[in-house]
């Protein structure tokens, strides 16, 4: 029986392709874990991942100040969104669910990234706690009576888009923050609807 024969080139080729493989495999196995390192470090960062420019796309930043939030939002050019703010103002509640009438609306930037931060600070000439909204740094508006601040005993939940990024279709409403809070011991005492404010991003 006639053994198979090897040209020295095709005896090269061969070695070449297993030692690519060999270096892939590794280069692979090593990589992975990279991957989720930096994956991580944009979120710890609140560093914003658009996959799909056509998409709403937001992020939570992260903060030292328990009275400020911060989000990155990407907003898809061809629509018009507003930032609305509704909550502890005229005697509102938040809901679990769903959404509250607002009277205040700013006028986002379409086809770019927006930095949108919600403070709660206390007002030096009312003495009120009051929150603002600002975007791209700039004050907007400001709204609400947050004298929970000062309560001794209290609990709080929340919703909305966290420190991963987290997208939906262009058309639909995106909850940034829903905060409820109560004079109770445990979140799962807090009534329902219940003081607090509710952030969103909405389509016109």
């Amino acid at each position: 029986m006639p053994r198979p024969r090897f040209s020295l080139l095709n005896l090269l080729l061969l070695t070449t392709i297993v030692a690519l493989g060999l270096t892939t495999g590794m280069l692979w196995r090593e990589v992975g874990p990279l991957r989720q390192e930096v994956q991580q470090l944009r979120n710890e960062t609140g560093k914003l991942i658009v996959e799909d420019p056509t998409r709403l796309a937001a992020v939570q930043c992260p903060q030292t100040d328990e009275l400020s939030w911060k989000w990155r939002v990407w907003l898809p050019a061809g629509h018009n969104y507003l930032v609305r703010t509704a909550g502890d103002d005229g005697g509102q509640v938040v809901p679990a669910t769903g959404f509250i009438p607002s009277l205040s609306g700013q006028v986002l930037e379409s086809g770019t990234e927006n930095v949108i931060e919600y403070r709660i600070r206390r007002d030096l000439q009312t003495d009120v706690w009051r929150g603002s909204v600002r975007i791209a740094g700039q004050l907007r508006v400001t709204s609400g009576n947050h004298d929970w601040v000062d309560w001794p005993m209290r609990c709080s939940k929340t919703g909305g888009v966290n420190g991963t990024t987290e997208s939906q279709d262009a058309k639909n409403p995106m909850v940034l923050m829903r905060f409820q809070i109560a004079e109770v011991n445990r979140s799962d005492e807090i009534p329902d609807p219940a003081r607090g404010f509710l952030i969103w991003i909405e389509p016109q």
